[in-house]
């Protein structure tokens, strides 16, 4: 398992995880699969989506 820097924010109600892929060249945009199991509340980080810059 890879671990990853992530940075949450939150406004107005909605929260998103921010990735910032200059920290990981070469790594490939997450499958929605994956999206899926990091935005679950339960199970994830909880999101309501993710960004990456």
């Amino acid at each position: 398992m890879k671990t990853f820097h992530f940075d949450k924010y939150q406004g107005l109600g909605n929260d998103f995880v921010l990735f910032d892929r200059n920290l990981y060249p070469g790594i490939p945009e997450p499958p929605p699969d994956t999206i899926r199991r990091i935005c679950d509340r339960r199970l994830g980080v909880g999101a309501d989506g993710i960004l990456l810059f």
